[in-house]
């Protein structure tokens, strides 16, 4: 999560090809920050491999709150 190019809060699960929901709760940071976008990227590590760098990764996903106007009655 951001705000701007400041990254307010992270998380990250693990998986082994399957699906897994998602649920976090947010850090002080994101109350006092505020976020205006949120990225989801996901990646592939080895289980083999001892360190935690991904194999590789797809392409992040980044979603924006949308503006929402007030209708008026004509």
């Amino acid at each position: 999560m951001f705000t701007g190019e400041r990254v307010v809060d992270e998380t990250a699960r693990r998986v082994n090809n399957g699906v897994v929901e998602i649920e976090f709760v947010l850090g002080a940071n994101a109350a006092v920050r505020g976020i205006d976008r949120v990225a989801i990227q996901v990646c592939r590590v080895s289980l083999l491999d001892i360190t935690p760098i991904p194999d590789y990764c797809g392409r992040p996903h980044t979603f924006t709150p949308s503006t929402v106007t007030p209708t008026v009655p004509l």
